[in-house]
């Protein structure tokens, strides 16, 4: 009984292996034409990302990028069907179990499918570019890069951002360059006994001449609330949407209207003349010789301890 049951094990092990015998060869081939097509997809990656790297025009950089991609997908699946065929799979039973499964799949693919959906439609629509001055949702910057599943922005920070593409489907995306100019404004408070006419016609004047102001459209002034005994006066002005235009045109023309409302005895609201006097008399203060002298009396020396902590 002992033999009987080592001579039917023997049987079934010698079937076995002959089997795989067999079967190996074919294993091993779709092994090898798998791996030979992921690697060339790889090898197409490297090069594409250098040509793509030297490619200036940013329309074609877009549409290279989206093609290289889907060459990428197209040759590891190409090889994946070719290896399963190798094998011997029924298509027919493969296809309905991935019908099976096709919709829990879909679930744990979700964000990645719309980013990849996102990434499609910002390279072939280009609602932006590389370069762009871009607005999505709280992020707002130049935009660096564009891939298939996300877009690299850099803010006024100099931070990097990384927004999944998906959040082009899902948001507003403003692009202030769009038009070449975008509207900027600055806002005073004047005292209610100002005369409104000079402040509005002689300081428009002085926002056309500040240095970074466009002429076309011309700047123009408002009067936009009177309250709590103050004046609010609003001026709008256009200018080139740069990063560096965000502060340094309006900050210049903040300096040259402070200068014009002293010049011509215009009196600012309450609470901003308090603000400005008490800004000014720091300075004041800070520059006289006698008060930076005592500052620098004021500063603790320190001992160099470093001799307790030697062993």
């Amino acid at each position: 009984m002992v033999e009987d049951f080592f001579r039917e094990m023997f049987t079934s092990s010698k079937t076995y292996f002959d089997q795989v015998a067999i079967e190996l060869p074919r294993y091993l081939m779709a092994f090898i034409i798998f791996t030979v097509f992921w690697g060339i997809s790889r090898l197409q990656r490297i090069m594409s990302t250098k040509v793509i790297d030297r490619i200036e025009n940013d329309s074609r950089k877009a549409y290279s990028i989206l093609i290289a991609r889907v060459t990428r997908i197209a040759l590891v699946f190409i090889g994946a069907v070719i290896g399963l065929s190798i094998i011997g799979v029924n298509w027919t039973a493969l296809a309905t179990g991935f019908g099976l499964v096709g919709f829990g799949i879909s679930f744990a693919f979700k964000d990645y499918l719309e980013n990849f959906l996102g990434g499609v439609i910002v390279l072939t629509q280009r609602p932006f570019i590389i370069g762009d001055q871009v607005h999505i949702g709280e992020t707002h910057g130049i935009v660096q890069r564009i891939s298939t599943r996300y877009t690299v922005i850099k803010d006024f920070d100099n931070k990097q951002v990384t927004v999944p593409n998906s959040e082009m489907l899902k948001k507003s995306v403003i692009k202030d360059n769009a038009y070449g100019r975008k509207r900027y404004e600055v806002e005073f408070e004047l005292d209610y006994k100002t005369d409104l006419k000079k402040a509005l016609t002689k300081g428009l004047t002085v926002v056309q001449k500040s240095v970074g102001v466009l002429t076309k459209p011309k700047p123009r002034g408002v009067i936009t609330d009177f309250k709590d005994h103050i004046v609010l006066l609003r001026y709008y002005f256009w200018a080139h949407p740069r990063e560096v235009y965000e502060f340094s045109v309006r900050s210049k023309i903040r300096q040259n209207m402070l200068t014009f409302f002293e010049n011509e005895n215009i009196k600012l609201g309450v609470k901003t003349s308090a603000v400005i006097s008490k800004n000014k008399r720091v300075f004041d203060d800070r520059e006289t010789p006698g008060k930076r002298k005592k500052e620098e009396d004021d500063i603790p020396i320190e001992e160099d301890t470093s001799e307790l902590f030697d062993a």
